[in-house]
């Protein structure tokens, strides 16, 4: 994937682990993130950058505190992988841009040249947060609610340093 493409790609591993194991690439494979081996190695590769330990989807879920351990594990052996979140919306309803990953990187310099936001994202220059100010929707927050069942807390994994946001 890398060599078909003329700028620096960064491969995310989205929601690694889930209840499908056609979703879920770390479950798919075996992955015992406390020691790096896979069950099935044919299939695992390391040549990815980051892993998403937040899928708003996920919400409260054991799926994102097992990602976020993962993410603890396997830099405990060394591994350097970019923690990320993600929406996983499908519609504008279901909410987008929550939860949010932080990065830091002048919008400037990313309006002047996209790849700015490989570097620090390669450097691991970013943290994950659940949102930067009060849900104000109030038809999204009933969709939420609805859809989760009960209130959710703001949540925040922070990563090696914090930035600013894009």
């Amino acid at each position: 994937m890398r060599d078909q493409q003329p700028d620096k790609v960064l491969i995310q591993v989205n929601h690694p682990r889930s209840e499908s194991l056609l979703f879920s690439y770390f479950d798919y494979i075996g992955l015992d993130a406390k020691t790096g081996v896979a069950k099935n190695p044919a299939r695992f590769t390391t040549n990815w950058d980051l892993i998403e330990v937040f899928n708003g989807r996920c919400l409260g879920s054991a799926r994102n505190t097992k990602a976020r351990q993962d993410w603890i594990d396997l830099t405990n052996l060394g591994w350097k992988k970019t923690l990320s979140s993600g929406s996983d919306s499908h519609s504008e309803a279901a909410g987008v841009g929550h939860p949010r990953s932080w990065v830091e990187v002048g919008r400037a310099a990313v309006a002047l040249d996209p790849q700015a936001i490989v570097a620090p994202l390669m450097a691991r220059q970013a943290f994950v947060s659940w949102t930067v100010c009060a849900l104000r929707d109030q038809r999204w927050q009933r969709t939420w609610r609805a859809r989760c069942g009960r209130r959710r807390r703001r949540r925040a994994v922070r990563g090696d340093r914090r930035g600013a946001g894009v």
